[in-house]
């Protein structure tokens, strides 16, 4: 089973720096620093880390819906109202 994405990084807070939709990743590669430009929602992320190790699959993620998604979205609408003052 390949583990959810789950963002370090909210993909709201990366949006704003999106042009034509994409944001400039960078990433080590061999001893250099290589950019690249993807989808915000491609980036800022690790497989399973919110994920409960051990747990049933219907209870494995529930850091990540319960608890940070919760976070994420309180965040967002914090962001915006920030954003429009």
């Amino acid at each position: 089973m390949k583990l959810p994405k789950h963002h370090y990084i909210p993909v709201f807070y990366l949006k704003q720096w999106a042009k034509d939709g994409r944001v400039t990743a960078f990433r080590r590669l061999h001893d250099k620093v290589v950019a690249t430009t993807k989808p915000p929602t491609h980036t800022g992320y690790v497989r399973g880390l919110y994920w409960l190790e051990g747990a049933e699959p219907s209870l494995a993620n529930r850091i990540e819906t319960l608890l940070m998604g919760r976070i994420d979205n309180n965040a967002a609408i914090a962001h915006q109202t920030r954003l429009q003052r």
